[in-house]
């Protein structure tokens, strides 16, 4: 490849020049389009798998073990010059060896980084990948007797390579302590500017958080999935859905069973409960404990986290063809349909004084969109993001909105407020 792109093939210095930009074009890109998607097909659930890989790496670089390199053994085909005008052969063949999987590779670094970059997120991949198409170009562009010198040195450079994999192998094996963060999600607003919310640990456990406005804070191990309004709280816990004045943890009511995703506007509880494959959403009056089905679902479809105002629920419904927002009345039961798209996923409502937030999913776009229910202007957009971003569940009160901005690659999940 370095005796290919020179004068002596090329014809001239401005044409090697040439040759040199699109194989560097070729290199970078492909091997940048490799990046993104391994980062958008990876998980971190693939970070002990890329240890065991470094850690085996080390072991044949450094010649204590023989490990075969999964690849195909072949170079990019030399008659591409012969047969192809120039700028087609040096871009083909910079993006041939930028792809990484097309060529022999002597060494085991680019498997292990493409393993570790697919566990690493969509930006750490595409830069590491890219980095190897640059480094692809480089060799390409030094000079012919500079690369033979390199060749001679093919000991101690494996050598070399042996101590970067085990930096490799260190970084990684550091990367799940530092993306260890506690993420906060399902967030409830009081009328006061009171704040309660979901954290997750890195292992997994719950608590529910409350903020008052007045400062300090109230936790609830085990539980999930708050809804705050005045003096109460209601929480998802492993029993069900409990109801407690939260100043004191005072229970006001228990649900024992499947219940899940309550929300409370104090007399009435909503909230929704399994029926082995089945689901109802069910308004409660804690004061007489009459129920009322408000909707329902049967396999394989969702009935949202509800969200209740002045004895109004509003809440989603998806199913195998269409994505609903649904509003509802607990006092006599009326449901209607307030939005219905067969494309776009609508999710996760919440509603305050007249105002609806809610979630719209299209295309790996996420956008929070706002609408005054009374109003007849189209709703507008408050905040968009894009893969491995999506947003999820919203709250309104307190002249804020708030909604939880999740990332799929690292599963890590915080709450965003902006000004209403």
């Amino acid at each position: 490849m370095v005796e290919t792109i020179a004068p002596a093939v090329c014809g001239s210095r401005p044409r090697t020049a040439l040759a040199l930009l699109l194989f560097a074009t070729g290199a970078i890109g492909v091997a940048a389009g490799v990046g993104l998607l391994l980062g958008s097909l990876g998980s971190p659930a693939l970070l002990p798998v890329a240890i065991a890989l470094a850690i085996a790496g080390v072991l044949r670089e450094a010649g204590l073990v023989r490990l075969p390199v999964p690849q195909w053994r072949r170079q990019v085909p030399e008659s591409w010059h012969h047969a192809l005008p120039l700028p087609l052969w040096s871009l083909g063949y910079g993006a041939g060896l930028g792809a990484g999987v097309l060529t022999f590779q002597p060494v085991a670094t680019f498997l292990i980084v493409a393993v570790a970059a697919a566990a690493s997120g969509t930006t750490a991949a595409v830069l590491a990948l890219t980095a190897f198409g640059a480094g692809r170009a480089l060799g390409a562009a030094l000079p012919p007797a500079f690369v033979d010198v390199m060749a001679a040195l093919y000991r101690p450079m494996r050598r070399t390579n042996a101590v970067a994999l085990a930096l490799l192998a260190l970084a990684l094996v550091a990367a799940p302590a530092g993306a260890a963060t506690i993420s906060q999600l399902d967030p409830s607003v009081a009328d006061d500017g009171g704040v309660a919310y979901t954290q997750r640990a890195p292992g997994g456990a719950t608590t529910v958080v409350v903020r008052p406005a007045r400062g300090g804070s109230i936790a609830v191990p085990g539980a999930s999935q708050p809804s705050l309004r005045g003096p109460y709280l209601a929480y998802r816990d492993p029993g069900g859905v409990t109801v407690v004045r939260w100043r004191t943890m005072q229970v006001v009511r228990r649900l024992a069973g499947a219940w899940s995703k309550p929300a409370i506007e104090f007399p009435y509880l909503v909230a929704v409960r399994s029926f082995g494959e089945r689901q109802r959403m069910i308004s409660i009056d804690l004061r007489t404990g009459l129920q009322r089905v408000l909707d329902g679902l049967t396999t394989g479809d969702d009935l949202g986290r509800p969200s209740i105002d002045r004895g109004q629920v509003a809440w989603h419904k998806t199913t195998r063809t269409s994505s609903r927002l649904m509003m509802g009345n607990v006092h006599n039961g009326h449901v209607r349909v307030l939005l219905l798209s067969r494309f776009r996923l609508l999710t996760n409502p919440s509603l305050r004084r007249g105002i609806l937030i809610w979630i719209e999913q299209t295309l790996g776009i996420s956008r929070v969109r706002e609408q005054r229910l009374a109003s007849r202007r189209p709703s507008r957009v408050r905040a968009k993001v894009r893969s491995p971003r999506l947003f999820w569940t919203t709250a309104i009160g307190a002249g804020k909105v708030f909604f939880t901005r999740w990332n799929t690659n690292t599963g890590e999940a915080s709450i965003v407020r902006l000004p209403k």
